[in-house]
């Protein structure tokens, strides 16, 4: 009884926090919603989750029995969740629940069906249609290289559905990022991510540690506060690693392991932009910064070739953290998923100095993002299902993801809030996600990553000779998708 109200105790505080933080980051959403009641402690079998009677930002459509198709990829290889699981799923965990619930829910309130068909290429299904004059899909993801499929014309612009994308169940860092004006003036966004996408969600690159290390190493340091004080930095995140492997007894234990994926996360982390959305339209943004990227490009070297640290393959990154021969380890968020009461625990990319204005992570290009295909003709039920969709997302889907790794996988609360702020602070750079040469490169970013493995910073005279080819192919882009409405 003392363990069970101590964790309910914990959870409600943790919610609480996360409450007012969500506040904070949008205060649209404290005109929709009302801070939520702290849960019952989680029991190890729920069997269902009770539909939330929250009133809807958009009325009470009645959507007159129709089906709602959402096309998705329902393979999750081996990284992350399958984006299909995130639209339906026959799972009996928490989050396969949550889903199923929230389908009843909309269904239930709005008198409609949500059908999820499996595709493993959904945005070929879309283009087939468009050629065929059939339209069966309202709704579809897709993954890799977002700028192909938006120059086909496949997807509709979102901006005309009438959605509320100030609300905080929208992603405001991708919205804020993609959505663009035109050279007709049009303000378009082709693409979205929203509560609902936790494929997404799972593909951010983060740091984890084991905190049997962490103690066994003699740190003093509380590693949660030092995130929640913008006390937890590079510098910081140095130490430590030496403190590792010097308190190690058996000489076995690293500071740090990583896949080669991390370079990305090390400039990324820094916040600075490859490429930028300025006043609602691409532009190159190295040159700009340069003093700023040397000095990150040169840190972000510094720590890579630290003595304490590894690169290993992606399969050995989990046995490292489980058998405690490292202290930290960078991947995906899904690296950890199918572990349970762990003594691993998620952080934040530490900042580059505490004058830092915030933490900033890159989300993997696999990441599956939602469009409308554009032959839809029924735009004010495909706007209105699409806003329910992310609304009851909100308080299900998501905070069952949130609550799995922060009860059953990490066994600590204090990882629900960490996984809170790793959320919002998830940046989209379009020089890795959209404008890229094929399904898995990108010539600009694998540039930069390219630096920090080698260990020569060229940051200066890169944007110098590609500044301007980069700049010119950004203005076909804009010119690109002006074309698409004319």
């Amino acid at each position: 009884l003392i363990l069970r109200h101590r964790a309910k105790t914990a959870k409600a505080q943790h919610k609480s926090r996360t409450t007012k933080a969500r506040f904070r980051l949008c205060p649209t959403r404290q005109r929709i919603m009302k801070p939520k009641k702290p849960p019952p402690a989680k029991k190890k079998a729920p069997q269902s989750i009770p539909i939330n009677p929250i009133e809807p930002p958009i009325g009470k459509p009645d959507f007159g029995g129709r089906t709602f198709v959402i096309a998705a990829d329902p393979s999750a290889g081996s990284f992350g969740r399958a984006p299909s699981a995130e639209i339906d799923s026959e799972g009996t965990d928490i989050v396969s629940l949550a889903v199923r619930q929230r389908n009843k829910t909309i269904e239930t309130l709005y008198n409609c069906k949500i059908e999820l068909q499996a595709f493993y290429n959904a945005g070929s299904a879309v283009t087939a249609e468009m050629a065929s004059g059939q339209h069966t899909i309202d709704l579809f993801t897709t993954s890799y290289n977002t700028k192909s499929l938006t120059l086909t014309g496949a997807s509709y612009n979102l901006y005309a559905l009438g959605l509320n994308l100030d609300n905080s169940y929208w992603d405001q860092s991708y919205i804020s990022t993609y959505s663009l004006k035109d050279n007709n003036g049009t303000t378009v966004l082709y693409s979205i991510l929203g509560d609902f996408a936790l494929n997404a969600m799972s593909h951010t690159h983060v740091m984890m540690f084991n905190k049997t290390v962490y103690e066994k190493a003699g740190i003093t340091d509380d590693l949660y506060e030092l995130v929640r004080t913008k006390k937890w930095t590079m510098d910081k995140f140095v130490e430590m690693c030496k403190a590792a492997e010097n308190g190690s007894t058996d000489g076995n234990t690293r500071g740090w392991v990583r896949t080669g994926y991390a370079a990305h996360g090390l400039h990324c982390a820094s916040a600075l932009s490859i490429i930028e959305n300025k006043d609602s339209a691409f532009h190159f943004a190295v040159d700009k910064n340069l003093s700023e990227w040397n000095t990150v490009i040169d840190k972000a070297i510094e720590i890579w070739n630290l003595d304490e640290s590894e690169t290993i393959l992606y399969s050995d990154i989990l046995p490292a953290l489980q058998n405690g021969s490292t202290l930290f380890a960078s991947d995906i968020i899904d690296t950890i998923s199918q572990i349970k009461n762990s003594d691993i625990s998620l952080i934040p990319y530490p900042l580059y100095s505490e004058t830092q204005e915030n933490y900033a992570h890159y989300v993997d290009k696999k990441m599956a993002t939602y469009s409308v295909p554009v032959y839809v003709s029924d735009i004010e039920a495909i706007g209105e299902f699409l806003e329910l969709f992310a609304y009851h997302s909100s308080d299900t889907v998501r905070d069952a993801w949130i609550d799995t790794y922060a009860y059953e996988i990490c066994a600590d609360v204090n990882s629900g809030e960490m996984l809170e702020l790793i959320l919002n602070t998830r940046t989209y750079d379009p020089a890795y996600h959209c404008l890229t040469d094929s399904s898995y490169g990108s010539p600009y970013e694998t540039e930069i990553s390219g630096m920090i493995l080698t260990g020569k910073n060229d940051i200066t005279k890169w944007a110098k000779r590609y500044g301007a080819s980069i700049s010119e192919a950004l203005d076909d882009y804009m010119a690109a998708i002006s074309y698409l409405h004319e």
